[in-house]
C-alpha cells in the first residue's frame, strides 16, 4: 500500500512540475452561460475532470461525491467536469447538451459541467493525455497552468494525495 502511494505521488509530483497548460476554450455550460476556460472559472483554481465516454460518469461520480468537503475552507477553488466531444455541427450539438441538461436537474451542477465540443487530438497532446480510456483531473489556475493532475477513479490513495495538494493551498 504504501509503495502504491508513494508510486502515485511521485507521479502526480512529476507531472505537477512540468509546465503544461490547459488549453483556452470557450463553450458554455448546461445553463446555457458562455464560459471562457480557464479564465472564466469561478475558482482561483479550479479543478476540472475530464472526460470522453459516457460511461465514464461512474468514475467522475467517485469523485464530486468526495468534493465538496475535501474543498471545504478552501473558497478560493472550484471544480468543473468537462465532457470532451468530437467537433460536430450545431444541431448535433444542441441534441447532445439538451440530453445532457436533462438528466441533470440540480442547476449547480450544470453550471459546473461545460462540454468541449473540439478536435480532441491537439487537446489530448497539450495535457498530455495518452488515451481515452480513463478520466483525467486537472488543477488549473486562471491562466491554465496545470498545477496538479492525476486520473482514474478517486481512491483512498489518490484522495490523499488531492488533500495534501490542498494542504500547500
Amino acid at each position: 500500500m504504501q509503495s502504491m502511494l508513494f508510486a502515485a505521488s511521485l507521479f502526480v509530483q512529476a507531472i505537477s512540475g512540468a509546465e503544461t497548460a490547459f488549453p483556452a476554450v470557450q463553450f458554455m455550460d448546461l445553463n446555457k452561460n458562455m464560459v471562457s476556460v480557464p479564465g472564466g472559472l469561478k475558482g482561483r483554481k479550479n479543478l476540472v475532470i475530464v472526460a470522453f465516454l459516457q460511461k465514464q460518469q461512474e468514475d467522475i461520480n467517485t469523485w464530486l461525491k468526495l468534493l465538496p468537503a475535501m474543498m471545504e475552507g478552501h473558497p478560493e477553488l472550484a471544480y468543473y467536469e468537462f465532457p470532451v466531444i468530437e467537433k460536430m455541427n450545431s444541431l448535433m450539438r444542441w441534441v447532445i447538451s439538451n440530453g445532457m441538461r436533462g438528466g441533470i436537474p440540480d442547476k449547480a451542477q450544470r453550471e459546473q459541467t461545460i462540454t468541449l465540443y473540439i478536435d480532441k487530438k491537439p487537446f489530448k497532446e497539450a495535457l498530455e493525455i495518452p488515451d481515452e480510456k480513463r478520466i483525467y483531473l486537472f488543477m488549473i489556475d486562471k491562466t491554465g497552468e496545470v498545477l496538479w493532475r492525476c486520473e482514474g477513479p478517486a481512491t483512498p490513495e489518490k484522495q490523499q494525495l488531492l488533500k495534501e495538494y490542498l494542504g500547500t493551498l
